[in-house]
């Protein structure tokens, strides 16, 4: 499991070592909105602080459990953003809004499993947290690229650049 896996095409990649998975935003990325893809930098940051954290040898579940929270808080929040824009500018996605609310219920669902491990000393707690990490990594990944884009040109001509 040594080798990098990088995701090419210019976008975004994703390495996969012994030791760490990370998530890393490429400019190729960005959906021309500076605030949305600060905060896909950030959900990427957060990601990439728990396979960090998972990786190392000494108590590594103390570091998790907190940054499991941040990676949930800062994706309702970051979803929500989203969605507060799509209605203040009347560009509306529907399918778009559906996907969020999926993606909402799987990392709630994958956070409780973790969170659930964590708490009560299971070994297997670390994959629960590099499964909550790689989902959120992932599914970020695919979302700005095939849906994140489609709302540019109306985040745009209202103003936010």
């Amino acid at each position: 499991m040594s080798a990098a896996i990088v995701m090419q095409a210019g976008k975004a990649r994703f390495c996969y070592n012994s030791r760490t998975i990370m998530f890393e935003w490429v400019e190729t990325m960005s959906v021309g909105v500076a605030e949305m893809d600060e905060q896909h930098r950030h959900l990427f940051m957060l990601v990439n602080q728990i396979f960090e954290c998972t990786s190392r040898a000494h108590d590594p579940l103390k570091e998790a459990h907190p940054l499991l929270d941040s990676v949930m808080d800062y994706n309702m929040y970051h979803v929500r953003c989203e969605e507060e824009h799509m209605h203040e500018f009347g560009c509306v996605d529907l399918v778009h809004i559906g996907m969020h609310r999926w993606y909402e219920r799987r990392v709630r669902s994958l956070f409780q499993k973790a969170s659930a491990a964590i708490r009560g000393g299971d070994p297997q707690a670390p994959a629960h947290c590099i499964a909550m990490a790689r989902f959120v990594g992932e599914w970020h990944l695919k979302h700005i690229e095939m849906t994140d884009k489609r709302y540019t040109s109306c985040f745009n001509d209202h103003g936010l650049q």
